[in-house]
């Protein structure tokens, strides 16, 4: 990740700020590239840019963003679709995708191999 903002929250004995976000990425057996991305910042969103290291892609990306409208919002039976998931596509160029990671979301990304 480039760019990555650090939220400063209150001063704490481990520190008084940390990074946004954090990923985790893995390639499954059909060799599609899947990016992690979890935006820990409560109330901001963060551009950033996922640099994908030379693997070569197919161009499309499939989205899904899981998230409130509020850090601490979750689904009850008095409001079952509080937290969602949105699926979308999105369009990378070359080696690397520019996005907005959705303050307090989780997304992940899946980049199908170049071919398929």
């Amino acid at each position: 990740m480039k760019n990555n903002a650090e939220v400063s929250p209150r001063k704490t004995p481990l520190g008084s700020s940390y990074e946004a976000l954090v990923t985790n990425a893995t390639v499954d057996k059909n060799g599609t590239l899947s990016v992690l991305v979890v935006n820990r910042s409560p109330d901001e969103d963060v551009k950033s840019r996922v640099d994908l290291g030379g693997f070569r892609h197919a161009g499309t990306v499939d989205v899904s963003v899981v998230a409130g409208r509020s850090y601490d919002d979750f689904n009850n039976a008095e409001h079952p679709d509080a937290v969602t998931i949105k699926k979308s596509h999105a369009t990378a160029e070359d080696d690397s995708l520019n996005w907005t990671f959705p303050a307090h979301s989780v997304t992940l990304l899946r980049f199908p191999p170049q071919g398929k």
